[in-house]
C-alpha cells in the first residue's frame, strides 16, 4: 500500500493541502484501493471526511492494523476524503497519543541522538504524527 503522510490530510491549512488534492484523483486512479492519506484529526477535517467510507473487506489487513492500534489505546478514525479521487484516509488523534509522549522521544534520542523540544506545539506534533505512522507500519 502506497502511504501519503501530512498533517494537512483533511485539514485546510494552505499550499500543501492543495497539492494532496490535487495528487489524490491521480493517485486513486493509479493505485486504486492501494493508496491511503494519513494525517491529524480536526474538527474542521471532520466536515470534508466520511467516517467509515466504503472499506472494501470487512476485515481488510488496514482494518485490523487500525484495530491492532485502538487496542494498544490511541484514537484511529478511517473513512474517505471527499474530494476528488475519494480517497482512503486515516487520521490519529493527538491527545490520545498523550501517554506515550516520553517513550517516543525517549526512542528518537537512543536510536538517532535526536532530542525534541518540548516547549512548543508543533516538535511534538511531529513526533506524534510520525510515531503513529511508524506504529502503523510495523503492523
Amino acid at each position: 500500500m502506497k502511504k501519503s503522510v501530512s498533517w494537512e490530510v483533511a485539514n485546510k491549512v494552505g499550499g500543501i493541502y492543495t497539492v494532496l488534492r490535487t495528487k489524490a484523483p491521480v493517485s486513486t486512479d493509479e493505485l486504486g484501493d492501494q493508496y491511503c492519506m494519513m494525517g491529524l484529526t480536526t474538527r474542521k477535517g471532520q466536515i470534508e471526511f466520511v467516517i467509515g467510507g466504503s472499506a472494501g473487506a470487512r476485515h481488510s489487513k488496514h482494518e485490523i492494523q487500525l484495530d491492532q492500534m485502538q487496542e494498544w489505546g490511541y484514537r484511529v478514525v478511517y473513512g474517505r476524503w471527499l474530494i476528488d479521487g475519494y480517497p482512503k484516509v486515516v487520521l490519529f488523534d493527538i491527545g490520545s497519543g498523550a501517554w506515550k509522549l516520553d517513550a517516543w522521544k525517549h526512542e528518537l534520542w537512543e536510536k538517532c541522538n535526536i532530542g525534541v523540544p518540548t516547549w512548543t506545539k508543533r516538535p511534538m506534533t511531529a513526533l506524534f504524527l510520525v510515531s503513529w505512522c511508524a506504529c502503523s507500519l510495523k503492523l
